[in-house]
């Protein structure tokens, strides 16, 4: 948080996803924040939404 300017933000759908696939498990929360900024980055936006977490969760299922 030191220094952030709130962007970018993850929306609350985003949020409840992430929580619901990781059981709020920190390393998992941690992967999956990670690869849905990659993928919001991808598509050059300043939010991680819905669709971004659901790449990021999938792209974590092949992993395992």
């Amino acid at each position: 948080l030191a220094g952030a300017s709130g962007r970018p933000r993850f929306t609350r759908a985003a949020l409840r996803s992430i929580y619901g696939r990781s059981r709020g498990i920190p390393r998992l929360v941690n992967s999956l924040c990670d690869k849905a900024l990659l993928a919001a980055y991808a598509r050059d936006s300043e939010e991680v939404n819905w669709f971004d977490v659901r790449r990021a969760i999938r792209d974590q299922q092949q992993l395992d």
